[in-house]
């Protein structure tokens, strides 16, 4: 919790607000006690990070979101918008949505002096006497277990990249994802593992691009 509340947000609304459960949202200038579950996190100046920046993964070859944001002027969500401000703040190595929001938990866990386990791929849950109580981690080509005695929270991204879990989970076409090449569904499958129930896969946000000349 300590690290969610150390992360400088521009609002953080809620897509289904009206739903049972749902949240009003976050604002600009807003009690943070009204944070939605859809964060836009503010820019942030890698240089904050010191070396822990070089820990970070870079977008992939394909691009990724520039570091823009929706209330920057010319922008149209992020996908192309002020391209020449996009320049400005990546020479600058000044850090913009999803890049924003993991160097700020970064900062957190260092501020908070979270231990990191670096080039470590989780693969499995450990589950005993009907508790997660760690997690097998691979890393060098062999398999460790990093031990937790207060719970795992799983936060590896979506699915979109694993072909084959998105046709039994989603069924929607999907001809090239723009995320990061990493999203292999591994947090929905070590948590099927020990038990876990997979639902409410249904509804995705997609984006179409129309390339002029072709329909």
């Amino acid at each position: 919790r300590k690290l969610i509340e150390d992360l400088e947000l521009e609002s953080a609304d809620e897509a289904a607000s009206d739903l049972s459960g749902g949240r009003s949202g976050m604002l600009p200038g807003q009690e943070r006690q009204r944070v939605g579950r859809n964060v836009h996190p503010a820019l942030f100046d890698s240089a904050r990070l010191g070396a822990l920046y070089e820990q970070m993964r870079r977008p992939a070859e394909h691009g990724g979101i520039k570091p823009l944001r929706d209330a920057d002027p010319g922008n149209l969500s992020g996908l192309v918008g002020n391209l020449e401000l996009a320049k400005e703040r990546l020479a600058k190595g000044v850090l913009g949505r999803g890049q924003s929001l993991v160097a700020g938990l970064l900062a957190a866990a260092a501020k908070h002096g979270v231990k990191l386990e670096l080039n470590a791929r989780a693969r499995h849950l450990v589950k005993r006497d009907g508790r997660v109580t760690g997690v097998v981690v691979e890393r060098g080509g062999r398999e460790e277990i990093v031990g937790a005695t207060r719970g795992v929270i799983l936060a590896s991204g979506g699915i979109e990249w694993n072909r084959s879990l998105w046709d039994k989970l989603i069924g929607q076409p999907l001809d090239q994802p723009h995320t990061p090449p990493w999203n292999e569904g591994d947090g929905y499958i070590m948590a099927a593992e020990v038990g876990a129930k997979l639902a409410n896969f249904g509804p995705t946000l997609m984006a179409g691009l129309q390339i002029p000349g072709e329909t």
